[in-house]
């Protein structure tokens, strides 16, 4: 479930400046971040989502975007810099969680990436795993455009559930509360339900002035990552006291911790508290999603679990491969560097570029 699925190795790096990348690759976005290795991160890029290779135009979307936000983490990285050179001469090992990773996306990423370790490729849930528990046995919930639960025990066997997509399930994903949002502000327009401040935080999210216009859009411009997008619509909505929004929220935190709950339960834990941790966009959302997560899941595990918050972004759950594959074998200093550097690197980019923040 969390195979490497393809690796390279290419001979060593002609300098002492050697870094390491990670890559975090969603369904909306994909963030790289370079990091020496003590695990100091040094720069940041994003790009377009990368998954979703079987789709027309697909395979070469993925190289674009891992290509893109390589660069831009490389630029960043680079900035004051005195000593010239390339990238490729001084990356040690990149490791990618992807969304969808398989094989064949593998070869595309290794047609476009060198280092001198290796390149890896691993599905995101095993990567996002590894960033919020720092690799102790777990389950990790990623709300993002979609939902998908992993769990890894103390015997390394594993197991998932959702991530079935958009059509098929992920319920309490960015996708879906976009999708309830809307129904919820159509029948407040027509009359059917309940008013509610979604009528006009959905169009004000993506600039539109009314719910016709924002039809427009969705119907001739919007695909899934901008569509799950307007799930922001929702916790601006809840923030300022609106009920619909607030139960939409709490609905949807629900689904999600059905998924650990769900999860949970397929393995044998030898240490309890299980540990439950999450992340994705949509935890940003506001306390009404986090706290009926927790509810649910105290209701359903008791002291069996204990949900704790993610101790890494889900791309430093790539660095943390990308480092092991350098050789270096993360503890605690490696882990704090990570916990400094990384937001404030992601937070300078996503300053510059806006457009970067989603739900991945």
């Amino acid at each position: 479930m969390h195979e490497e699925y393809r690796e390279q190795e290419q001979g060593s790096p002609g300098s002492d400046y050697r870094l390491v990348a990670g890559t975090d690759g969603g369904q909306t976005k994909t963030v790289t971040v370079l990091a020496d290795l003590r695990g100091r991160c040094l720069g940041a890029g994003f790009s377009g989502p990368a998954n979703h290779i079987t789709e027309p135009g697909g395979p070469e979307r993925c190289r674009r975007a891992v290509r893109e936000a390589l660069e831009g983490a490389w630029r960043d990285a680079s900035r004051g810099r005195r000593e010239g050179g390339m990238l490729e001469d001084f990356l040690v090992a990149a490791a990618y969680g992807m969304s969808g990773g398989n094989d064949a996306m593998a070869s595309i990423i290794r047609s476009e990436i060198r280092a001198s370790r290796g390149v890896f490729v691993y599905h995101d849930s095993f990567t996002a795993w590894m960033a919020a528990l720092a690799g102790r046995p777990g389950i990790v919930v990623i709300g993002g455009t979609g939902s998908v639960a992993y769990a890894r025990n103390h015997a390394g066997e594993e197991a998932a559930t959702g991530g079935w997509g958009h059509l098929m399930g992920d319920e309490g994903s960015g996708y879906w509360v976009a999708f309830q949002a809307l129904s919820a502000a159509t029948r407040a327009q027509d009359g059917r339900g309940p008013a509610t401040l979604l009528v006009e935080e959905l169009p004000a999210v993506v600039g539109k002035r009314d719910l016709s216009e924002l039809h427009g859009w969705i119907y001739s411009a919007a695909g899934r990552p901008q569509y799950a997008g307007l799930a922001a619509a929702v916790g601006r909505a809840a923030a300022r006291g609106d009920r619909v929004a607030l139960d939409l929220l709490a609905t949807a935190g629900q689904h999600l911790a059905d998924l650990a709950v769900t999860v949970a339960r397929k393995l044998t834990w030898e240490e309890k508290p299980v540990l439950i941790s999450y992340v994705g966009g949509l935890f940003n959302s506001g306390d009404p999603l986090l706290s009926s997560f927790r509810a649910r899941i105290e209701q359903a595990l008791g002291n069996e679990a204990r949900v704790v918050a993610p101790r890494l972004h889900p791309v430093g759950g790539a660095l943390l491969l990308a480092l092991r594959a350098a050789g270096i074998e993360p503890g605690e200093q490696v882990l704090d560097q990570l916990e400094v550097t990384l937001p404030r690197v992601l937070e300078r980019r996503q300053a510059q570029n806006p457009a970067a923040a989603g739900h991945s």
